[in-house]
């Protein structure tokens, strides 16, 4: 598995629907403070040397075979490895990427199952979306 944009795997408990939720916002937090991809892991057939990072939801990461196999993994390949905590350090993007306005906070979109980040504001994204539906006729 080879990306041409680095990205994050985020591990946890994903076996409840509970569980997957709580890791899948964690993915959207990675993605929007780290400003990178994320990734869920939904069972252990990763690489997770493939990752600049695998981030883990601290509360659950052990108690699902897959996750704590993957976070094994991470910790003996010598990948970096985050909790809640760490991500904590990076800023949150704050400002649009195009209009500049600060009063909105750029969210990460998912798109096919990974939260890629997006430093526009929801008028701006919907914008660019809009304008890219009308040139290619191919709804994003």
């Amino acid at each position: 598995m080879t990306h041409t944009t680095p990205r994050i795997l985020v591990i946890g408990d994903t076996t409840t629907p509970d569980g997957l939720t709580i890791v899948t916002a964690l993915a959207h937090e990675a993605a929007d403070r780290m400003q990178l991809p994320a990734v869920v892991a939904m069972g252990r057939d990763c690489d997770v040397t493939q990752y600049e990072a695998v981030v883990y939801d601290e509360l659950s990461h052990l108690e699902s075979i897959d996750s704590a196999v993957l976070w094994v993994e991470a910790m003996e390949a010598d990948v970096c490895v985050m909790n809640v905590r760490d991500l904590e350090e990076f800023d949150l993007v704050a400002e649009c990427g195009w209009c500049g306005a600060d009063d909105e906070d750029p969210s990460p979109v998912l798109v096919e199952g990974v939260w890629f980040p997006v430093d526009l504001c929801t008028g701006c994204l919907n914008g660019a979306l809009a304008d890219a539906e009308s040139r290619t006729g191919v709804r994003a």
